[in-house]
C-alpha cells in the first residue's frame, strides 16, 4: 500500500472520535438545507408563474335583459312555460316595493348584498334589479364558477368602454364553495398551500375593476343563502375588508296573497287544471318559498294532475310530517319544542325562543341530572330548527310555523294542565323582555278569562299595568275581569285609569257602562255609553249595550233612535233588525214588526237557537220558541239570568214551559 494511503489511515485511527462528531453534525444539518433549498425553489417557481399571463374565464357579460335570467338559471333552451325564466316576477309584499329598497341600498353603498334563506328568489329579486339596470345602460358582468383571478385588462367584451359595469355574484355559497377546490390553470400541478382564498382573489379582481374603470363606474349585486351552515362558508365578518363594503338586505319572504297570485297566474300560463279556491290554504302551507310553488306546479304538470291542496307537497323537502320525522332523526328533543309551540299557540302565547324552550324543558321533565342534559339537548333542537336547518320561520323575533306544520307531528297536547306553569312563566319574562310587551300579557290574559281562570288573568293583567302603566286596554281588560270577580270597587278604579290614558279608547266605556248598570247605577251607565258614542259614534257595542239598558227601563221609544243608527251602520246585523220587531211589536205596530222580523229571519244562521227563540216569540210562534229554547239551553254558552230578562222573551216568559226549560236562576 502505497504510504500516502498508510498516513491517511493512521490519520483517522489516532483521530476516530472527532471525526465521528463531525459526521454526525453534517447528517443532522443535510434535512433542514435540503428543505430550505426546496422552499426557495418553491418560491422561485411561483414568483415565476404569477408573471405568466392567464385568461380569466370566471367573467360573462351580458347586456341584453333578455338574456339575463335564462342565463343566470341555465336554461336558455327550456321551452316550458314554467321553466324558471320564464317564471314572471311576482311582488312579495304588497305594502313594500322592494325593488326599490333595494335600489336605495345600491345607491347607498354601490355594494349590495340579498341574504334569505333558499328558495325564497333571491335570484330573481337581484335579476329584476339588474334587468332595470341594464335598461339604463349598465353591462353586466357576471361571476361564474371556474378559476378566479385579478384581470390585467378589460374584457374584451366590454369593448373597451369602461362605463356603468354591473358586477353579479349570484349564489356566493356556491362560488366560494367551488372557489375552494378549483385549480390555477397555471400550472399541471399548484400546491393548495400557496394558493390565495376565494375571498382574496374575488376582493382583488373587484379591486382591479374599481382601478381600471373608476369607483364611480362600479356597481356590485350579490346574492347569498343566509342558513347557519352556508353563512359559515362565506366566513362573513361586518368588519372585514370585503364584506364592509356590502349593505346587507335580508329578503322578507312572501306574503300569502302574493303566493296566490302566482299560483293563478302560473296555473293560466300553463293552462293547468286547478280548484283555485284551494289556493289561499295551499298559500297558507307552502313553506314560504316561490321556488316551493314552481317545483309543485312543474311536478303536477309533469304527472298531469290538477293543482289542489291534496296533491300540492308542503316544502321543498317533501311533507311536513317528512320534515319533522327527519329533524326528530337528528335532533329527537324535537318532539318537545314541538309540543312546546303547540301549546303556547293554543295559549295565544307569543312563540318567543325564551318562552318555547323552557316550555319544552318543563315537558320532558326529568330528575335533577336528567333536566341538566334536557336543557342542553332541547336548546340544540331550537337552534337546529330555527337557526341552522331553518326549518321554522322565524319572524320579529319569533317562530312563526306554517299552517299544517306542527300538526304534522301527529298528536295534539293541552295547555290547560300546564296553565300555572305558562302563568309563572309570562309573569316572570314579562319584566325582562320588555320588546314582548303589551302583547304578551293582554293574549295570553285573554286566554285565561275565556277558560275562565279568572285570578290568573287578573294577576297577568295587573302585572302589565305595571310594567306599562299607560297601556289603556290592559287596564280595562284588568278593569272586566276585576268584575267577574266581584271587585267592583277595583274594576271601577282600573277602568277609569283606561279611560284617562285613552279617551277613545270604546272599549272602556262599554266595559265601565256594563259595571255601572251592574251596580244599578243606571244613570251614570247611560252617561257613560253616551262618553262612548262622542269617543267612537259607530261602536255597534256600545250602541247595543246603550239599547239594553233603555229597554230594560221600559225607554222603548229613546231606545229607537239608536236603533235605526244602528241598522243605518250595520244593515245585515241580526240584532237591530230583531229588537225593532220586539219593540213595533210593543207599539201595536204588526205591520213594522213583521217587515223587520222578515229581514232578521234572513240573516239567522238555521242553528242559532238563541237567536231563532227571540224571533218566534216576536212573531208569536210560542210553541217553535220553547222548542229553539230547549236547544239553546244545553249548550254551554246559556246564560239563564238573562233568560229571564231578555225583553224578547216577553211574549214566552209567562207559559209554565219556560220555567222548567230556564230554571229558577233569576
Amino acid at each position: 500500500m502505497p504510504q500516502i494511503f498508510k498516513d491517511f489511515w493512521q490519520f483517522l485511527t489516532n483521530n476516530k472520535d472527532p471525526i465521528e462528531t463531525v459526521l454526525k453534525v453534517l447528517t443532522f444539518l443535510v434535512i433542514p438545507i435540503s428543505a430550505i433549498f426546496t422552499g426557495l425553489a418553491w418560491l422561485v417557481r411561483r414568483w415565476w408563474l404569477r408573471r405568466l399571463r392567464v385568461d380569466v374565464k370566471a367573467f360573462e357579460v351580458i347586456s341584453d335583459p333578455v338574456a339575463l335570467l335564462p342565463r343566470l338559471y341555465g336554461t336558455e333552451d327550456d321551452p316550458r312555460p314554467l321553466a324558471n325564466h320564464r317564471i314572471p316576477y311576482q311582488p312579495r309584499d304588497p305594502d313594500r316595493d322592494i325593488q326599490a329598497e333595494l335600489r336605495q341600498a345600491l345607491r347607498t353603498s354601490r355594494y349590495l348584498l340579498i341574504t334569505a334563506r333558499t328558495g325564497l328568489g333571491k335570484t330573481r329579486e337581484a335579476a329584476t334589479l339588474a334587468q332595470s339596470l341594464i335598461n339604463e345602460g349598465y353591462r353586466v358582468v357576471r361571476l361564474k364558477i371556474g378559476w378566479l383571478d385579478k384581470p390585467k385588462e378589460l374584457l374584451p367584451e366590454l369593448h373597451g368602454d369602461r362605463r356603468r359595469i354591473l358586477i353579479l355574484l349570484d349564489d356566493l355559497n356556491g362560488l366560494f364553495r367551488a372557489g375552494g377546490y378549483v385549480q390555477s390553470p397555471k400550472a399541471e400541478q399548484m400546491p393548495l398551500l400557496g394558493q390565495s382564498s376565494y375571498r382574496d382573489r374575488l376582493l382583488d379582481a373587484l379591486n382591479a375593476f374599481e382601478t381600471m374603470c373608476g369607483a364611480d363606474e362600479i356597481r356590485v349585486i350579490a346574492t347569498a343563502r343566509d342558513e347557519a351552515e352556508e353563512w359559515l362558508i362565506l366566513n362573513f365578518n361586518p368588519r372585514d375588508a370585503f364584506w364592509k363594503r356590502f349593505t346587507r338586505f335580508e329578503l322578507p319572504e312572501p306574503r300569502h296573497k302574493a303566493t296566490v297570485e302566482l299560483l293563478k297566474e302560473l296555473v293560466t300560463r300553463a293552462d293547468l287544471k286547478a280548484a283555485s279556491e284551494d289556493f289561499p290554504a295551499i298559500a297558507r302551507q307552502n313553506d314560504g318559498t316561490y321556488t316551493n310553488v314552481v317545483l309543485n306546479l312543474q311536478r303536477l304538470q309533469t304527472e298531469d294532475k290538477p293543482v289542489t291542496l291534496v296533491n300540492y307537497t308542503a316544502t321543498l323537502d317533501g311533507s311536513w310530517r317528512e320534515v319533522y320525522q327527519r329533524a326528530l332523526r337528528q335532533r329527537p328533543a324535537v318532539r318537545y319544542v314541538y309540543d312546546a309551540i303547540d301549546i303556547l299557540r293554543q295559549a295565544r302565547i307569543d312563540l318567543y325562543p325564551w318562552l318555547v324552550e323552557p316550555t319544552a324543558r318543563r315537558l320532558w321533565a326529568g330528575n335533577a341530572p336528567e333536566r341538566l342534559v334536557h336543557r342542553w339537548k332541547v336548546s340544540r333542537a331550537l337552534r337546529y330548527l330555527a337557526y341552522e336547518k331553518k326549518v321554522v320561520v322565524m319572524s320579529g323575533g319569533k317562530l312563526s310555523p306554517r299552517d299544517g306544520q306542527i300538526e304534522a307531528k301527529g298528536t295534539q297536547a293541552d295547555w290547560k294542565p300546564h296553565a300555572s306553569f305558562l302563568h309563572d312563566l309570562v309573569l316572570r319574562q314579562a319584566g325582562r323582555q320588555p320588546g314582548a310587551m303589551p302583547g304578551l300579557p293582554i293574549n295570553f290574559g285573554a286566554t285565561l278569562f275565556l277558560a275562565k281562570q279568572l285570578e290568573r288573568a287578573a294577576a297577568l293583567w295587573k302585572k302589565g299595568t305595571e310594567l306599562e302603566p299607560q297601556n289603556a286596554i290592559l287596564w280595562s281588560n284588568l278593569g272586566v275581569v276585576l268584575a267577574e270577580l266581584n271587585r267592583a270597587a277595583e274594576a271601577e278604579d282600573a277602568l277609569r285609569q283606561a279611560i284617562a290614558r285613552d279617551p277613545n279608547l270604546a272599549g272602556a266605556y262599554a266595559n265601565l257602562g256594563n259595571l255601572l248598570a251592574k251596580l244599578n247605577r243606571a244613570a251614570e251607565a247611560e252617561g257613560t255609553y253616551l262618553k262612548g258614542l262622542d269617543a267612537s259614534p259607530n261602536d255597534t257595542a256600545i250602541l247595543n249595550n246603550l239599547i239594553l239598558l233603555l229597554r230594560l227601563q221600559r225607554r222603548e221609544r229613546d231606545a229607537v233612535p239608536y236603533l235605526e243608527k244602528w241598522l243605518a251602520i250595520a244593515p245585515q246585523d241580526l240584532n237591530p233588525l230583531l229588537a225593532l220587531a220586539s219593540i213595533h211589536k210593543l207599539f201595536s205596530d204588526l205591520a213594522a214588526s213583521a217587515k223587520y222580523a222578515a229581514q232578521a229571519r234572513g240573516f239567522i244562521p238555521r242553528d242559532d237557537w238563541y237567536n231563532l227563540t227571540c224571533l218566534e216569540s216576536v212573531c208569536g210562534n210560542v210553541d217553535l220558541a220553547l222548542e229553539h229554547l230547549r236547544r239553546a239551553a244545553g249548550r254551554e254558552s246559556f246564560d239563564r239570568q238573562w233568560a229571564w230578562r231578555d225583553p224578547d222573551f216577553v211574549w214566552i216568559r209567562d207559559d209554565p214551559r219556560f220555567g222548567e226549560i230556564v230554571g229558577n236562576a233569576r
